[in-house]
């Protein structure tokens, strides 16, 4: 009986040790997946002082009329920030008069109607309403409040709009609906829903006569905006994340276009769009993205300017009932983000401006690891580096980028 204990007691310590070896190569493989690339990414590279260009000079081709300015990360308030500086230098620069962003198209009427001192009496009132709280925070009061002050400032052909190009929630969209029906005798229950073709058929109808009402066109497209939603829901499938993107970054396209030829009736014809890289690069990792129709569409009019982070604290949605936020550290692994160490920590690289065969040009034409996060955090993303990393050739998703050295996180004013 002794000797078989200790047989077994030999065994048991045997698949201890292989236990523990097989954990130690684990995590030793983890370790490397992680931080092999950023050990590969920490040289600097001298030829990027030849085209980098602060932030405050961003240029764009002469052919762009759509320029969107994209965020590897919704939770960082550099990226938010960006927004504003890039609308500033395209209003200066390109006469651009509107500014769209990756939120309900609702969502930007209730802005829009602030900025043009339609409603409410603050910015911070105007925003509380969003439905997306990413978009509740100081940089974004900047922005709203920017805009309503340029507009106090010129003729009302000259002023700026606010619009939002996404159609996943219409709670603001009937809201409104419900308010312009109800203002113009358009027939209507309180399911709006339910009513939106007969509201749309009436709209239509009556257009010479509420042509020149406030926010008609807008109330319109809304009912179209309602039955994109209807739609895509209706096929929704929480299982199928191709399926599900292809479907919404479609309808973000064909309101960006919208938005686009509603400006230039206005005549305007330079519209900024933001959204995340992945909605507005002319390429995503696992379905069509919303920038790959608009560059179909519109060519080399449509100019995008992606981000990067190399370091970044982000704010982001935990996954999990309850809806909580938390900060959280990554790296990107970016050789040309790490470069913005060496810019006072942020710069801006026109690929158009890189020269053919320069040691630049070798690195955006080449696969590079990219940071990428969206609005859901869970452990995985702690050791499981393409959870929040991508690897894409950079001219191929646009046409320029600014990049950030250490991003910081944005704080929610409901906080």
């Amino acid at each position: 009986m002794k000797k078989l204990f200790k047989i077994l007691l030999k065994i048991f310590k045997a698949v201890l040790i292989i236990i523990a070896v097989m954990v130690t190569l684990v995590v030793v493989l983890d370790a490397l997946w992680i931080y092999v690339p950023q050990w590969k990414a920490s040289s600097k590279i001298e030829a990027v002082a030849d085209y980098a260009k602060p932030v405050s000079e961003i240029n764009v081709r002469d052919e762009a009329r759509i320029i969107a300015i994209g965020e590897a990360s919704h939770g960082n308030a550099d990226f938010q920030t960006l927004k504003l500086e890039v609308l500033k230098q395209m209003v200066e620069k390109k006469g651009a008069r509107c500014f769209a962003l990756e939120a309900d198209f609702s969502d930007g009427i209730v802005i829009n109607n602030y900025i043009h001192g339609l409603s409410y009496d603050t910015a911070e009132e105007a925003i509380g309403g969003l439905v997306f709280n990413i978009y509740q925070t100081e940089e974004v009061l900047e922005m709203i409040e920017w805009m309503r002050a340029y507009n106090d400032g010129v003729e009302p052909d000259e002023q700026l709009s606010f619009y939002g190009f996404d159609m996943q929630n219409t709670y603001n969209g009937t809201i409104l609906l419900a308010d312009f029906c109800k203002a113009n005798e358009i027939a209507a229950s309180d399911d709006i829903v339910a009513d939106i073709e007969s509201i749309n058929k009436q709209l239509v109808e009556r257009s010479e006569e509420l042509k020149d009402v406030a926010n008609y066109d807008l109330m319109v497209r809304e009912t179209e905006i309602i039955k994109q939603n209807i739609v895509h829901f209706d096929n929704y499938n929480p299982d199928d994340y191709i399926g599900s993107n292809n479907s919404r970054d479609s309808y973000m396209a064909e309101n960006v276009a919208w938005i686009s030829d509603y400006e230039k009736s206005l005549g305007h014809d330079v519209i900024v769009i933001a959204g995340h890289n992945g909605h507005v690069q002319k390429k995503a990792q696992f379905y069509d993205s919303m920038g790959s129709h608009l560059a179909e569409k519109y060519g080399k009019e449509y100019f995008v300017i992606s981000t990067d982070y190399y370091h970044t604290k982000c704010n982001i949605n935990i996954a999990g009932p309850d809806n909580s936020r938390g900060e959280y550290h990554f790296c990107s692994a970016d050789p040309l983000a790490k470069q913005a160490k060496y810019f006072e920590g942020s710069y801006y690289l026109n690929f158009d401006e890189v020269e053919e065969g320069s040691e630049v040009a070798e690195i955006i034409s080449s696969p590079m690891t990219m940071g990428s996060l969206g609005e859901g955090y869970s452990f995985m993303m702690k050791i499981v580096p393409t959870t929040n990393r991508v690897k894409f050739i950079p001219e191929e998703l646009g046409d320029a980028m600014i990049f950030v050295y250490d991003a910081k996180p944005f704080t929610l004013l409901s906080k």
